[in-house]
């Protein structure tokens, strides 16, 4: 139930303290929706250093009630992030974290009215991607 939910997105986030509000977060970059609708836009969304804007873009895809997705956001060695789609590379916004910045995956989603029904998370994989990684 994609409108049941206000916000969601996966990704990776500079390590600090828990925020109650995402753009509260200095620097981030993930994927997912900030909309309550059906079908909802998955969007790449960033912010560095605190800079006061967040980035939305579009990655061109959109998810419905009852389908499933695959999102995937990598970290390259150098800070560069990639997005992927269902396996496919989307390449919505440029981004790199600062090299100093130590970033943890995380997971954030925010109900609406409606009531989703599950979330189910098939797969979660964390791991060190070299530079020269596609």
């Amino acid at each position: 139930d994609v409108s049941g939910l206000t916000q969601f997105q996966v990704g990776f986030r500079k390590a600090q303290a828990y925020q109650a509000t995402f753009a509260d977060y200095t620097d981030y970059a993930t994927l997912g929706w900030d909309a309550s609708a059906n079908p909802v836009v998955i969007d790449s969304m960033t912010q560095l250093n605190d800079a006061g804007t967040t980035t939305a873009t579009s990655t061109g895809v959109t998810l419905a009630d009852a389908t499933t997705i695959t999102l995937e956001v990598r970290v390259k060695k150098n800070g560069v992030v990639q997005y992927f789609v269902n396996g496919v590379l989307k390449e919505p916004a440029a981004f790199t974290f600062d090299s100093a910045d130590t970033i943890v995956p995380f997971i954030r989603y925010l109900d609406h009215t409606d009531t989703p029904t599950s979330i189910p998370l098939r797969e979660l994989t964390c791991g060190l991607q070299e530079a020269n990684v596609r």
